[in-house]
């Protein structure tokens, strides 16, 4: 009896993070990626045990799993905040402070940017790890 393994991308990663895309190979062999365009993968596998790898730019996760027949195990791909993306999100902070306290003010102060590029030199890149993870849940047929 054949048993299944499903790959999806959180609904999170479906709506923010629209450009990713998470390469799958299972015992070394590529069977395809999940994204925001197709975020389901399903696969049909013969009982016994198994080496997934989820690949994404130089990120990667290796699980061993063991099928049994007629299991179905759901294995989630799970992005989170990455290092580049909080320093955008705080660069973009600190122009558009600039800008606004320039329109509204007509000068600029140094202490209302200052909190935003604080937190940028703040930040370090190991905090931040990989930049997804995964879970696996197992479902009975």
């Amino acid at each position: 009896m054949q048993s299944h393994l499903q790959f999806r991308l959180n609904k999170i990663g479906q709506s923010m993070f629209k450009t990713k895309k998470y390469k799958i190979r299972v015992n070394g062999s590529t069977i395809g990626e999940v994204g925001c365009q197709s975020p389901k993968l399903n696969q049909k596998f013969e009982a016994g045990k198994y080496a997934v790898e989820v690949f994404e730019n130089e990120h990667y996760i290796k699980k061993d799993i063991i099928l049994n027949a007629g299991q179905t195990q759901i294995i989630t791909v799970e992005p989170s905040l990455s290092y580049q993306a909080a320093i955008g999100f705080l660069m973009g902070l600190a122009i558009v402070m600039f800008i606004v306290k320039y329109l509204i003010v007509g000068k600029v102060s140094v202490s209302l940017i200052a909190l935003p590029v604080a937190l940028i030199f703040a930040l370090s890149r190991r905090k931040f790890g990989n930049s997804f993870d995964i879970t696996i849940n197992k479902v009975s047929i």
